[in-house]
């Protein structure tokens, strides 16, 4: 800075940068205001300067991340072509890599494709889906509907129809219809009508109180009209009573009746067994773990804390202790007496209840049947 008497002179050096090796130095004396308008323009130019200097850069950024893909390969894996797309688009991939190792291989063939047309390409034939979320792809496995489950459902359709009494042709009311083997079903209306979706080979369960069961195959109906007819048989059997027989219907006493239909369909080795489950407020159980061992009979509890709480059975008219020796084949029908009646009858012994068993009897006019049923237990 050179200092003149009255004003101030600033010395700008300029270094031309070709000559600057030689150090060549070109000077001008300026003065304040003329500095002043320099620093100004100097000012406007770096602005200048750094606006196209932005506009440079998003320009350079724009080209390096494009939004067309363009990609010609020749069996590559999913991952690599990810890669590829990835760094043309600058979107950024997300999935399980379980998944990109049992993808197959793509070859690709693309020119100025959108991501989303790459993305179907490389998709194309794997069972994989994608969703895009900004600039994040997403990719996961498809949700296939193709499943043994649920090809194993048969068709289905809508069955209607009516159920009526046989006698007097008036409408049911209240009668269940149900798919046998589910738990599909319906009841009818106060006209007797219903409707129900069934499959094509379902079976119908119809049953209502008072009336016959019956199962009613569909074979693919679309409407099926039902007659029920009306059964008393359970109110006219004969049960045994201890003095004789009485119709179910007159009965008075707290009587339970098993038939040989109720046993002949169960796994049983003895009388004992034909009862469990069948009778109210009759308890068995089991005396021992042991191949052959009998059951404990107990009727509406236990009555004595030292004495015997076991019945009195009764076999075709015989009175016995134990009936373990009797084939449950051979037994026709069980009555099990649980009141006071029964001590009317058989005295003191029936306190703890009666069972009466009515054997099998050989019958006119019929052929002989031989059948047999064997059973065996293993201890160890």
């Amino acid at each position: 800075m050179h200092k003149n008497q009255g004003s101030t002179k600033t010395l700008i050096l300029f270094l031309k940068p070709t000559q600057y090796k030689n150090m060549k130095i070109f000077y001008s004396w300026q003065s304040h205001e003329e500095n002043k308008l320099l620093l100004t323009k100097i000012g406007k130019i770096m602005k200048l300067f750094t606006f196209f200097f932005l506009v440079a850069t998003l320009q350079i950024s724009a080209k390096g991340y494009s939004q067309n893909v363009t990609l010609t390969t020749s069996n590559i894996t999913l991952k690599r072509a990810f890669r590829q797309i990835s760094q043309q688009t600058g979107y950024s991939f997300f999935i399980n890599h379980k998944l990109l190792k049992d993808a197959g291989t793509v070859s690709l063939s693309l020119k100025d494709a959108t991501i989303t047309e790459a993305l179907q390409a490389c998709l194309k034939g794997q069972e994989l889906t994608y969703t895009i979320i900004d600039k994040t792809v997403i990719l996961k496995a498809k949700e296939t509907t193709n499943s043994p489950l649920l090809n194993s459902i048969p068709p289905s359709h809508l069955l209607t129809g009516s159920v009526i009494d046989s006698a007097n042709r008036t409408p049911l009311s209240g009668v269940t219809i149900q798919v046998r083997e589910t738990t599909t079903g319906t009841t009818t209306d106060a006209n007797g009508n219903f409707s129900l979706q069934v499959p094509d080979d379902a079976v119908l369960i119809v049953s209502f109180l008072g009336y016959e069961h019956k199962e009613i195959p569909v074979n693919g109906k679309n409407v099926i009209n039902i007659t029920l007819a009306a059964t008393t048989t359970g109110l006219n059997q004969l049960v045994v009573i201890g003095y004789g027989t009485q119709k179910e219907k007159d009965l008075t006493g707290a009587i339970s009746t098993i038939t040989n239909r109720d046993i002949q369909n169960l796994p049983v080795r003895s009388a004992q067994e034909a009862i469990q489950g069948k009778v109210p407020g009759v308890l068995v159980t089991a005396s021992s773990g042991s191949p052959g061992s009998l059951g404990v009979v107990h009727i509406r509890g236990i009555g004595s804390i030292n004495g015997s709480n076991s019945p009195l059975y009764i076999v075709d008219g015989l009175p016995q202790n134990d009936v373990g020796w009797l084939d449950p084949n051979d037994i026709a029908t069980i009555s099990v007496l649980k009141d006071a009646s029964s001590t009317a009858i058989y005295g003191a012994r029936a306190s703890n209840g009666v069972i009466i068993i009515t054997t099998k009897k050989a019958k006119l006019d019929q052929p002989i049947r031989v059948s047999l049923d064997a059973y065996y237990g293993i201890q160890s």
